[in-house]
């Protein structure tokens, strides 16, 4: 199964949720890198070969996003909605749609209603 980090803004119990799905979660706080910059979190994630999810659209430069790396998730919903629907959504994503364990090189940003958008850039 993948290895993910779940960005601050994420909920929390998505990493409970993605773990109970066989998923080696670990969260930006538990990794020590709290407060720590975008740049600095995706170069802990490249390192250990991880898929970032995170609900920072500016996370990254999709532009200046390298081709290989884990994989990146940006969750566009709107802060009013719950954390619960959030997770439903993100979950039914990995299972059903896209395996966390094929996004290697991949981009995607999920938005509310089940829709999906990724930049397929899998490396060679």
């Amino acid at each position: 199964m993948a290895r993910v980090l779940p960005d601050e803004g994420v909920p929390k119990s998505l990493a409970g949720q993605l773990t109970n799905a066989g998923h080696s979660v670990e969260r930006v706080v538990e990794a020590g890198l709290g407060g720590a910059s975008d740049d600095a979190v995706f170069a802990y994630a490249q390192q250990r070969e991880s898929v970032v999810i995170t609900r920072d659209p500016g996370f990254v430069d999709a532009g200046r996003l390298p081709l290989h790396h884990g994989g990146l998730i940006v969750i566009r919903f709107p802060n009013e909605i719950k954390a619960a629907t959030v997770n439903d959504e993100v979950m039914r994503f990995v299972t059903d749609e896209f395996s966390l364990d094929d996004m290697s090189g991949r981009l995607v940003v999920l938005e509310p209603g089940g829709r999906a958008r990724w930049r397929e850039e899998a490396p060679a």
